[in-house]
């Protein structure tokens, strides 16, 4: 999970570290690196026979799960995006009390 590992790299860094655990994060793009307000995150086990290629495709598998939830918040209006005065956006979480203001 953000913010152990960034990049494009990250599978490998966890899993060449040894973590026990490992996760997805899913957030919006800003100028840094994964460094964009998180819209979603879930964990994953490492079991100690795994090979990097188990560990990934686990991985893969939350991933894409995410992505799906993600991508359904968007669409039933949980995830919304609003346009406030001088361009700022607001992201809104319906199903928590929550927001993140973005530049």
């Amino acid at each position: 999970l953000l913010p152990s590992f960034k990049g494009t790299t990250a599978y490998i860094e966890a899993f060449n570290y040894g973590v026990k655990m490992s996760g997805v994060t899913l957030h919006l793009v800003d100028k840094g690196m994964d460094s964009g307000p998180i819209l979603m995150q879930d964990s994953f086990m490492r079991f100690d026979d795994d090979t990097f290629d188990e560990f990934i495709l686990r991985g893969l598998a939350v991933e894409h799960r995410l992505y799906r939830q993600v991508l359904q918040n968007f669409a039933t209006l949980e995830i919304r995006p609003i346009l406030l005065p001088g361009g700022r956006k607001l992201i809104t979480f319906s199903s928590e009390d929550s927001y993140v203001t973005l530049v």
